[in-house]
């Protein structure tokens, strides 16, 4: 979390995740995974943060491994909301396989674990 910082983002963002929803909490293999939420300001100034979320796929053997992806960075004005939306490919390409079990899915921001949720690939 210290890079954050050293990149000029705000250290230990007043934010808070409200209404994560998944379009789905059961996604076929090629299907889309569709999810939106709201990120709201608590503090008094503008500060700089950068979301990230991590899918926790499942590997062969059945254990899960995290992949860290992009979704925004920006300065939040204070006390504002944003309403945030990503949709993530479930299409088998030559880099990756899917397996079917119960995926994790986590909101970070400025590296930090703010909202989590479990589906399942089937």
């Amino acid at each position: 979390e210290d890079v954050f910082r050293l990149l000029g983002y705000t250290d230990n963002p007043q934010v808070k995740i409200k209404d994560f929803k998944l379009n789905n909490h059961k996604i076929n293999r090629g299907e889309d995974l569709n999810f939106d939420f709201n990120l709201t300001s608590h503090s008094n100034r503008n500060q700089k943060i950068v979301v990230d979320f991590a899918i926790h796929f499942v590997k062969k053997n059945g254990k899960t491994t995290a992949k860290v992806f992009k979704l925004k960075s920006f300065t939040i004005e204070a006390k504002a909301n944003v309403d945030l939306f990503k949709k993530h490919s479930f299409k088998e390409i030559s880099t990756r396989k899917y397996y079917i079990g119960t995926h994790k899915i986590e909101i970070l921001v400025n590296g930090q674990t703010k909202a989590t949720k479990h589906f399942d690939l089937i």
